[in-house]
């Protein structure tokens, strides 16, 4: 059985290495339904072990797209380095325990690589966008 492209996808950023891959999907309450993602994150800066969970969702009805889901990721992640960086700071943020304190930090010190990433993930998805509007007859066009 072939595994289609959308269903994996990784992404570096400094430290950190991410991937997701597509696991099934969760219905919801009104009768849809959300993609269900399995994710884990490697810091290779640190010995402990990777970070894994299950938790990371698509919205109502999505298709399968891994790289939306890492991007997703890369998001929360992200958030999670900035929490960690305004508690340092003294301060407080309710995403300080999205992950452990370990990929907190790292996401703090690879911020940098995160937004890179970010972006790299959001030009793949636009390129994506408009190659599949371009293969796509519009109404008034005739097809042969």
């Amino acid at each position: 059985m072939n595994t289609p492209t959308n269903e994996r996808a990784s992404g570096t950023a400094g430290s950190l290495h991410l991937q997701v891959r597509y696991v099934g999907d969760s219905p919801e309450e009104d009768g849809g339904f959300r993609r269900s993602y399995r994710y884990q994150i490697d810091d290779t800066g640190s010995p402990d072990g990777p970070v894994v969970g299950t938790d990371l969702y698509s919205g109502v009805g999505a298709p399968v797209d891994a790289r939306a889901a890492l991007a997703t990721l890369v998001a929360f992640v992200s958030a999670a380095g900035e929490a960690y960086g305004h508690t340092m700071r003294g301060g407080q943020s309710e995403n300080q325990h999205l992950f452990r304190r370990g990929i907190a930090e790292a996401a703090y010190m690879n911020s940098d690589e995160l937004q890179v990433l970010a972006m790299d993930l959001e030009r793949l998805s636009t390129r994506s966008a408009q190659a599949n509007t371009r293969s796509t007859p519009r109404p008034d066009t005739p097809t042969l």
